[in-house]
């Protein structure tokens, strides 16, 4: 049973982190993302029978969250106008339920953690070849010029994607190897030209180097290798490179002069978001307390989104929606030890500034299969010592704090 679960986590991991389902649905087939979730669960359900019946599963901070999660969507269900994109919404947030414990119940197994971390190694590696192709290729994924995105489509999607996959399997490499992974994965996520996940990352990047799990010295070794590898390299090909259609046009320049000066430029994206999230302040004002329902949030913004989760969630629940997303990164790092603890401090650390630049926090695959398996990860560390947990996580005791 345990060769068929790690089967099934490989499939799991590598075909919901890459968006796979998705990417299909638009680019090859329609085929709607829920028939991969309904298949790969019929596959796993002795599994999950095994699973569920361990009386720390149904304990786990997170269910309870998740369990809470559904019951608020659906009691301000009926508080809201249950129009089409009110229902359409409570399916987005009762499929994010669905697979959060899916793959939870599925990661319930120490070796199980291992495999799924290797897995997400595997598939962020996989994403920063992409982007790099895209560089030269522009478009071959993306549906936005020069800003390469993969099998993700959506450049923000990728870059959020490539910070999340790197926290999580960084401390998989020796310290020698873990600051030429952290810059390969900074080179990936600047390729998608997304300013929110590129600060992301340098927090993320910080926050490992301040816990001491990148050493400075090895880290500027490989910075300085890199830059005579690009000097060597990518000189030569330059001209090319900016002849590439597509791959240098006023949207993305623009988003490098905004790191130069973020007050003196205004984009389009810029100007969206702070118009949309005026109108949300506006209609939040009006229902403070208890919002205005499930899927208020929609009502006149046909899925746009507010580019902001706390925002959306508290047009839906009022004051408990603002709550939503930081009650569930306690509920992650909840009584965590070693390095689990380490990562589930910088991942929640990341979602949660992450929140204010994007509503799709929660209705992310790659996110969902993340949270599981930290929640995996940390329950590991809380019930098996610290030589168990390096073990079978597929960290090294070594480098625990």
């Amino acid at each position: 049973m345990t060769h068929y679960r790690n089967v099934l986590v490989v499939l799991f991991t590598a075909v919901f982190f890459i968006h796979l389902p998705d990417y299909l649905n638009l680019r090859v087939l329609s085929l709607p993302p829920l028939v991969w979730v309904f298949a790969l669960f019929g596959l796993a359900a002795p599994l999950f029978i095994q699973t569920i019946t361990k009386s720390d599963f149904v304990k786990s901070p997170v269910i309870i969250w998740c369990f809470g999660y559904l019951w608020v969507s659906l009691a301000w269900f009926f508080l809201s106008s249950q129009s089409e994109n009110v229902w359409q919404v409570m399916r987005w947030r009762t499929y994010t339920v669905i697979v959060m414990v899916g793959f939870l119940m599925l990661l319930w197994d120490s070796h199980a953690i291992r495999v799924a971390r290797y897995t997400v190694l595997g598939c962020v590696l996989f994403g920063v070849v992409v982007n790099v192709y895209e560089l030269f290729f522009p478009m071959t994924f993306s549906l936005v010029a020069g800003r390469s995105a993969g099998l993700y489509l959506n450049p923000n999607m990728d870059g959020e994607a490539l910070v999340m996959g790197m926290i999580v399997s960084l401390t998989l490499f020796s310290a020698r190897w873990r600051g030429a992974f952290m810059l390969a994965v900074g080179i990936g996520i600047i390729l998608t030209v997304s300013r929110s996940n590129i600060l992301l990352w340098i927090i993320a990047s910080f926050s490992f180097i301040f816990l001491q799990k990148v050493q400075i010295k090895n880290l500027l070794q490989t910075v300085t290798w890199a830059l005579v590898i690009v000097l060597v390299a990518m000189v030569p090909m330059w001209d090319q490179i900016l002849g590439a259609i597509g791959t240098i046009n006023k949207d993305v320049t623009s988003r490098f002069d905004w790191f130069l000066d973020p007050t003196d430029v205004v984009d389009d994206s810029s100007a969206e978001r702070k118009l949309l999230a005026e109108e949300a302040w506006t209609r939040i004002a009006d229902r403070p307390l208890l919002g205005g329902g499930t899927g208020a949030a929609y009502l006149s913004t046909e899925f746009i989104g507010q580019h902001n989760q706390y925002l959306v969630h508290m047009e839906d629940y009022g004051l408990l929606g603002a709550m939503t997303v930081p009650l569930l990164m306690l509920a992650l790092a909840w009584k965590a030890q070693g390095e689990a603890k380490s990562l589930a401090l910088i991942f929640s650390e990341v979602v949660i500034l992450e929140g204010f630049f994007s509503h799709t926090i929660l209705d992310f695959p790659a996110r969902l299969v993340i949270i599981a398996l930290i929640a995996a990860f940390v329950r590991l560390s809380r019930t098996s010592s610290p030589q168990y947990v390096g073990r079978y996580s597929g960290g090294r005791v070594s480098s625990m704090s």
